[in-house]
């Protein structure tokens, strides 16, 4: 169980570190002919190409999420093991920067627009998380 959950939350990094990639990267002037051609998949796209403060925020917070959760899970299975604790600071990050963050980034390069339409849906769940972490902001009256 333990590894099944570890390798969730590094697909997880993986996905949040490739869609951040793929919506900084993807060819804005096609996205715009998608809408005007009324594509549904462009339409859902563009809601978080206009709003890059909404996606950023929801990426990184997603991301930061997984990540720790990944780590944890990964001292706490590779400690049950025995491992040295050494071993553990060394692998668990070359891991999930290999594969959480490098790879997927280089996979999510390649026709980004697509792989914005094609994982769009699984960032609408995000923004109640971000909303959980907005702190309120306050105007201070001028002296």
């Amino acid at each position: 169980m333990d590894i099944a959950l570890i390798i969730v939350f590094l697909l997880l990094s993986a996905f949040y570190a490739g869609v951040e990639t793929a919506y900084t990267a993807f060819d804005r002037i096609l996205l715009e002919v998608w809408t005007r051609r009324k594509r549904l998949t462009a339409k859902l796209v563009k809601f978080f190409a206009d709003r890059p403060e909404r996606f950023l925020g929801t990426t990184l917070i997603g991301n930061n999420l997984v990540n720790v959760a990944y780590s944890t899970m990964f001292a706490a299975f590779a400690s049950e093991r025995g491992w040295a604790p050494v071993w553990i600071i060394v692998l668990a990050p070359c891991i999930v920067l290999i594969f959480g963050e490098i790879l997927p980034k280089a996979v999510f390069l390649s026709y980004p627009l697509w792989q914005c339409t094609l994982f769009r849906p699984w960032l609408d769940f995000f923004p109640l998380l971000k909303s959980l972490f907005q702190i309120p902001r306050f105007r201070l009256p001028c002296l």
